[in-house]
């Protein structure tokens, strides 16, 4: 029997209001695990906590996790093309929301104050489960956390004893007129008693968007692409669109792989290889691409993210009751985002060129303890990231290549950050429980410019390291099936 609970969210101002995430505030209580780092049943929580299942995504049926985030009613999702999506809870988003993929970080040393696009790059169709903390959650997470964190689960490769035949998969495809979107995806599960594999692949076409004809009230032609920039014999010309309402060079493709290995030993161990792809075609900046320009029509020829590529590689260790009594699952991880931006502008053929390549590597032990009205939480995490940033500009029409000034700096890049964490729950009653925690961490940032020529700046290195730290407090009192009280 599902339960609803209606929330009343009261704090103190200097808390923070807090956030309403749809018109009627139900949350739908569901047995899913979003993280090892809180409790299972989220009425012992402060925070306020949305969950959005596997059911709910496959029922909804939405084109990538950017639109079911922004369909579920929990937060707002920021769009400038249709291959992007920039979470934002409470005011905050990009680098000061906090993305997780399996208990692992995306963010890195590039997650910028502006808005990202790689919540994209997580099919939607191997979610099993999302949980969206509201608030700063740095305590349980980090110090990206400032205004919330969204924690994303995939699906599981499950053991025979959870499936009733050792191959079950299913194939899902989606077509939408909107955009002649042409979607395939494919999930095959293999089961023993001690061993399972779990693979997906996925395969999205959209094309370009077309838009609604009803007039947007604060201007007759709002959204309408009556032109477009086509470069015809070396030439850029201005085109007449031969239907306004589709948003003409909007359209790209996507790539999605995963595959999940899980081996249980009689020792009590189960051991887990969980390995993520993501790539797809340039992504057309369609915001600049319509920008108007007063001499030539449009400002911009070109504009557009080139692939936009995700690794993960993750070998998970869990063990029950494996230290002083604690459950144990150690992760050790290895990540390569690689993002490009491409643009020039209209009558100038140089097309400018600036790419980016990071590698993240870490290490999280998390550790749960369950005591008779009490649970107790901690472990460490370690994150190594690397960076190389390279620009050039190369003519269009000649091939001749120049150099170019880099987004980051053009030498040698690095950030290292290692945190110790706790957290307690303790249940008072049935309906009253408080929890507290901390955080405590050190984090390097160093980077070299091997090239001044664009930047002549009066040094050649920057060096920096702080110490983090960060604390949580909270109770809650279920004052009856309908309310919650939350400080």
């Amino acid at each position: 029997m599902k339960k609803y609970i209606f929330y009343i969210t009261v704090a103190l101002p200097f808390l923070g209001w807090a956030q309403t995430p749809k018109d009627t505030i139900i949350t739908e209580l569901n047995e899913v695990v979003v993280s090892t780092k809180v409790p299972k049943n989220y009425e012992k929580l402060p925070n306020q906590v949305e969950v959005i299942t596997a059911k709910q995504i496959d029922f909804q049926n939405f084109q990538s996790t950017a639109e079911v985030l922004s369909n579920s009613g929990s937060l707002f999702v920021q769009k400038s093309q249709q291959g992007a999506g920039s979470p934002a809870i409470r005011g905050f988003e990009a680098s000061r929301v906090l993305l997780l993929v399996d208990g692992v970080r995306m963010n890195n040393l590039i997650f910028r104050a502006g808005h990202l696009q790689n919540i994209v790059t997580v099919d939607e169709s191997i979610l099993d489960n999302v949980g969206i903390f509201y608030g700063p959650s740095s305590t349980l997470f980090g110090g990206d956390a400032l205004g919330g964190t969204v924690a994303m689960t995939t699906k599981r490769a499950k053991f025979l004893s959870e499936v009733k035949n050792k191959f079950t998969g299913g194939v899902a495809t989606r077509y939408s007129s909107s955009n002649e979107e042409k979607s395939v995806s494919f999930n095959l599960n293999y089961a023993t008693s001690n061993f399972a594999s779990f693979t997906s692949l996925a395969y999205n076409d959209f094309g370009d968007l077309k838009m609604g004809k009803r007039k947007n009230h604060n201007g007759d032609f709002f959204g309408e692409r009556p032109f477009y920039v086509a470069t015809i014999s070396g030439v850029d010309q201005l085109m007449v669109n031969d239907d306004k309402y589709v948003q003409k060079n909007s359209g790209y493709k996507q790539y999605n792989f995963m595959q999940k290995l899980a081996y249980k030993t009689n020792s009590g161990f189960e051991h887990g290889l969980n390995l993520q792809f993501s790539t797809s075609s340039n992504v057309p900046r369609y915001d600049r691409l319509t920008d108007p320009s007063s001499s030539t029509g449009l400002r911009n020829a070109e504009w557009y993210y080139g692939p936009q590529q995700r690794v993960l590689a993750i070998y998970s260790l869990t063990k029950n009751n494996a230290f002083l009594g604690s459950n144990m699952k150690a992760n050790f991880a290895y990540q390569n985002a690689q993002e490009s931006r491409h643009n020039r502008r209209f009558g100038n053929y140089n097309l400018q060129h600036r790419e980016e390549n990071v590698n993240m590597y870490s290490a999280s032990l998390d550790l749960t303890k369950k005591f008779s009205k009490s649970e107790l939480f901690y472990g460490f995490e370690s994150y190594f990231e690397t960076l190389k940033s390279s620009a050039y500009a190369k003519n269009v029409n000649t091939g001749v290549q120049t150099d170019l000034d880099t987004r980051y700096p053009n030498g040698d890049n690095n950030m290292m950050r290692n945190d110790f964490y706790v957290s307690y729950n303790h249940t008072i009653s049935k309906k009253t429980f408080w929890n507290a925690g901390g955080r405590l961490g050190y984090t390097t940032l160093k980077s070299t410019i091997a090239d001044d020529t664009f930047f002549p700046l009066p040094f050649n290195s920057i060096s920096q390291g702080n110490l983090t730290y960060s604390g949580a407090l909270g109770i809650v009192h279920n004052a009856s099936n309908n309310v919650m009280l939350n400080a």
